[in-house]
């Protein structure tokens, strides 16, 4: 930045004396006046403070970032801002067995959440099952068994589902084993379990987030994040099993479970993109690859086998009675619609609408994405269609039957028909280029056909075709 404004100086004055030149050819035979002097004096003067001033170093601002999480165990870690020039004081060491709130945003240290607090923001079943009646008692639940037991013992209506998903869930073993403490082990691959439970199957109210033991990052120290649908409120309430270590507000280890806050704060100025918020944007779930084929997921279409994980895993109850994540999908969909429509009568009263900004926000905004993956192998020589929704909401629009929903708008339009052709390419160059189109990087690669013919890579980005 100082470079350009140096040389944007530079030319300006340049550009002057130039001018100047050109409009009097014969300028070095003229004899001046002694006073005339000062005039290019002056001018060599302003030159020079022009050129200071422009060249004068600019302060950055100071920039804050949220800290990065590299291991299950911190993904659920606040991310509160850090800054370089302000370290915050230690908060005091949590209580274990004591429920707390910390509010990334609001809040600047975890405190103890009062009776009339509690009473007044948890009312969902996993606070009112599990957390209240076990305040500093001995089934005060700190990993995924005990939570299990915690919620069927608080209310035994409670039908459970088990689900796993891994991005390194297909990997073989033998790419990722390494030793460690004079055993082989593998590798993170980023299994996560989410167990729902509600009434029936079909209509979850908890949802449990926990990174499997016998993984690497597992245990110690547990991963437990829980989302709970409140009735009274109609939002969801987010808690973390923490300390004040996990939060980045002290260096204690203590946990205990801290309420993190409800949907609302995804949409509050003081925290929004903070904490949970960061990734639940819309104060929702989250269900990454929501469609078939559900490739890092355990699905019907992407089973994850027990000879690709490690064998304590393999040998979990919790994996033996796996859910695949076609019901999930399901589930979450029917879970987001009600969660959605109950916000929207929220803020509509006697036919007039309050809170329109944010009402339209998620219709002209892309406030979240999600991941789609062709149910047609790279190793494939078929053509691939690149989906509609890639280039608009056509399920919302349209509806999808193949993704099992329909559309109440039921609108009428054509799009032209984009295809993917991996036989034109290696298989593992055809996987770089795609990256590249859906990452909207418009670099032309040559490519060879196997006829020898020489072409460009056609790019998809923003909505239309680059060539």
């Amino acid at each position: 930045m100082v470079l350009n404004q140096v040389t944007w100086c530079f030319i300006l004055t340049q550009k002057d004396l130039d001018m100047k030149q050109n409009d009097e050819p014969n300028i070095a035979q003229r004899k001046w006046p002694r006073w005339k002097l000062i005039i290019p004096i002056q001018i060599l003067l302003i030159m020079a403070l022009l050129v200071t001033y422009c060249s004068k170093p600019q302060t950055p601002p100071v920039k804050t970032r949220y800290r990065r999480a590299s291991s299950p165990t911190a993904f659920f870690k606040t991310n509160a801002l850090s800054s370089a020039t302000a370290t915050p004081s230690p908060c005091p060491a949590m209580t274990a067995k004591q429920i707390y709130h910390y509010i990334a945003g609001t809040d600047p240290c975890p405190m103890p959440m009062s009776s009339s607090e509690v009473a007044a923001q948890l009312n969902d079943p996993y606070a009112t099952s599990v957390l209240i009646p076990n305040v500093g008692g001995a089934e005060w639940p700190t990993d995924t068994t005990q939570i299990q037991q915690a919620i069927q013992k608080g209310d035994q209506t409670m039908q459970a589902l088990n689900y796993l998903v891994g991005e390194g869930s297909q990997i073989p073993p033998a790419l990722t084993t390494f030793t460690q403490g004079g055993q082989q082990v593998i590798g993170n691959q980023d299994l996560r379990y989410v167990l729902t439970w509600g009434s029936s199957g079909t209509t979850p109210v908890i949802f449990l987030s926990a990174a499997p033991a016998g993984i690497v990052g597992g245990t110690p120290p547990p991963f437990l994040q829980v989302i709970s649908f409140d009735p009274k409120k109609n939002k969801y309430n987010y808690f973390q099993y923490v300390s004040d270590n996990d939060l980045g507000t002290g260096s204690d280890n203590t946990q205990t479970w801290s309420w993190a806050g409800d949907s609302s704060n995804a949409r509050n100025v003081s925290t929004i993109g903070q904490g949970c918020f960061q990734c639940h944007l819309n104060g929702g779930l989250n269900m990454k690859e929501l469609t078939v084929p559900w490739n890092n997921w355990h699905s019907s279409k992407a089973t994850i086998s027990a000879a690709n994980i490690p064998p304590a895993v393999a040998q979990d109850p919790i994996y033996k009675s796996l859910t695949v994540a076609d019901s999930l999908q399901t589930n979450f969909q029917g879970a987001m619609f009600n969660l959605t429509m109950k916000w929207v009568s929220s803020n509509i009263s006697n036919g007039t609408a309050t809170n329109v900004s944010e009402l339209l926000r998620r219709l002209i905004v892309t406030t979240t994405m999600n991941f789609q993956a062709s149910q047609i192998t790279s190793a494939s020589q078929t053509d691939v269609s690149i989906p509609l929704d890639f280039f608009l909401n056509n399920s919302v629009f349209r509806g999808n039957n193949a993704m099992g929903y329909g559309s109440q708008l039921n609108l009428n339009y054509s799009v032209p028909t984009v295809t993917w052709r991996p036989g034109l390419f290696a298989a593992r160059r055809d996987s770089i280029r795609l990256f590249r189109a859906r990452a909207g990087v418009r670099r032309p690669k040559r490519y060879q056909t196997a006829a020898g013919a020489k072409g460009s890579l056609t790019t998809i980005r923003g909505g239309r075709v680059d060539g």
